[in-house]
């Protein structure tokens, strides 16, 4: 289940709660994003609690599930895909892929 609150300003939150667990991140957040709130079984109730220095709006707030087969399915065709790093050098990658496909297939980086 993720949630997502475009215009929560997330360094005003004090604590979320998820069926009264407090749910906390390794990193800070400082933008919107979606907030993975855990994994729940189909018919389970869950409640969250959010607690903030201030008014919280809550205007274009959305939960969202997600099929969690079909994401595995999508990931490992695109692991199929990825980048096989051959060596490294101070900060600089040398590697190899191969992108099946026609001639207009995108090639998509991140880091």
């Amino acid at each position: 289940l993720h949630l997502y609150i475009p215009n929560l300003k997330w360094k005003k939150v004090t604590q979320l709660k998820v069926n009264q667990q407090v749910i906390s991140t390794p990193i800070y957040i400082a933008t919107n994003q979606l907030f993975n709130l855990g994994h729940f079984e189909k018919g389970t109730t869950v409640t969250l609690s959010l607690t903030a220095e201030q008014v919280v709006d809550l205007t274009n707030w959305q939960l969202q599930t997600l099929d969690q087969t079909a994401f595995n399915r999508a990931v490992d065709k695109l692991r199929q895909q990825a980048l096989h790093v051959n060596a490294t050098k101070k900060g600089h990658l040398n590697g190899a892929l191969n992108v099946p496909g026609n001639d207009t297939q995108l090639l998509y980086t991140s880091i």
